[in-house]
């Protein structure tokens, strides 16, 4: 399984936004999400934060996290390229490809 939180700090997403599954060859596709707010902020700027993990082994672990700040809700689609070592996980395990 594969966990988004969109809370600023949860990088073992404890507070799940969505969540997906992988494919045989392990690719995936999740949908950014808007931080709903029962307020209008002063600013036009915000903060998007975003932590993605993964459920390795029947733990949850972190995979990537990044932060966009900018006018309204950006959404972006990031492409990452993970590698794991077979039966082992490393942190920060996958990297943005650009």
């Amino acid at each position: 399984m594969i966990y988004l939180s969109i809370k600023a700090g949860d990088t073992n997403c404890l507070s799940v936004a969505s969540s997906t599954s992988t494919a045989a060859d392990g690719t995936f596709h999740i949908s950014s999400l808007k931080e709903q707010m029962n307020y209008t902020p002063v600013m036009t700027y915000y903060l998007n934060d975003w932590n993605l993990c993964a459920e390795i082994k029947g733990q949850r672990r972190a995979l990537y996290s990044d932060n966009h700040y900018g006018i309204g809700s950006v959404q972006k689609t990031v492409t990452l390229n993970c590698k794991f070592t077979a039966g082992r996980y490393h942190a920060r395990s996958c990297s943005q490809s650009l």
